[in-house]
């Protein structure tokens, strides 16, 4: 543990000049494009991938300070949630089980 925070301390700092910024505009933009397009094509056929699956659900549920319906319903009926593989839990699906 000592070693890693010593390589830790070793590292630059964290700082960004003008042309850094321009790709970093740049990709953000890229990013927002592609994933545009492929929310288009999951609704070409009919499919979704996990995150998908993970933000639809989010989205169906409200949150903590505007509970949905379904989430008022799932929440009086469920009592445990077992989650498997735990350590592999992404940001999205941590805060589902928040809800």
């Amino acid at each position: 543990l000592s070693a890693a925070i010593h390589e830790i301390r070793a590292l630059p700092d964290a700082v960004y000049g003008e042309p850094d910024w321009d790709l970093l505009v740049a990709l953000r933009r890229t990013l927002i494009h592609l994933a545009a397009e492929l929310k288009v094509v999951f609704g070409e056929r009919r499919v979704v991938d996990f995150v998908e699956l993970a933000l639809g659900a989010q989205q169906a549920l409200g949150g903590v300070d505007e509970p949905s319906e379904l989430l008022l319903a799932l929440d009086r009926r469920i009592q445990h949630l077992l989650v498997d593989e735990f350590q592999d839990t992404s940001h999205t699906q941590l805060e589902l089980l928040r809800l």
